[in-house]
């Protein structure tokens, strides 16, 4: 669906705190819906700085970037649907089963989501994030495509943790957890010994994100 035009929202000042108020884009609904947000007291900031700051939110929403849409009503769920019946009923049934376990991940999180939604940057967020960091690297990759070729798009290269980076990312977490654990049980007079240590690993460390 085409974009709407760009708003700055409206600013007004209530008991002693700025308010924000601005309309958003509800599936299915050719109305907006206002949204009102708090941004802080009127004693902390000035009038200007709660404009700024309404305006920063209104960015985050992506209401005014050019790439903004009206959200549509067809949900993850209800494309995976017609999917499997255009698509995945087609193909071998090794093939069917592999897509049916990366759909156990990706239909709890995605199923509900307008489809518009699903971009690049929130599934960059959830790839890094605690729910699929037990899976390995290749896996996620493989829940990815799935994603992708479910939706019809490709969120384009190098926008994912490449196994390697994940490699280099577990290296370093292990690494300074174990140190960090030894520095906590040591007293306070080898304090400047430790941070000479941390320094000299940071050479090798790097080599991983290479």
């Amino acid at each position: 669906m085409s974009r709407r035009t760009g708003q700055n929202g409206t600013l007004e000042e209530r008991s002693g705190a700025w308010r924000g108020r601005f309309l958003v884009d509800v599936p299915g609904q050719m109305e907006r819906q206002k949204r009102s947000v708090v941004l802080g007291f009127k004693k902390d900031m000035t009038k200007s700085e709660a404009k700024r700051k309404l305006k920063e939110i209104i960015r985050q929403e992506g209401i005014d970037l050019p790439t903004y849409v009206i959200p549509s009503t067809l949900s993850f769920a209800q494309k995976v649907e017609l999917w499997e019946r255009t698509y995945v009923a087609k193909r071998k049934p090794s093939t069917q089963g592999l897509i049916a376990y990366h759909l156990t991940y990706l239909l709890p999180k995605w199923g509900k989501s307008p489809v518009e939604l699903i971009t690049a940057e929130v599934v960059n967020e959830w790839v890094g994030g605690p729910e699929v960091a037990h899976l390995a690297p290749e896996t996620i990759k493989g829940i990815v495509k799935t994603l992708q070729t479910a939706l019809g798009k490709r969120f384009g290269g190098g926008q994912f943790p490449t196994r390697r980076k994940m490699r280099w990312k577990t290296i370093l977490t292990a690494t300074w957890q174990k140190k960090w654990k030894k520095l906590s049980m040591r007293p306070k007079g080898n304090t400047k010994r430790s941070s000479n240590w941390l320094l000299r690993q940071a050479p090798v460390l790097a080599n991983y994100m290479l």
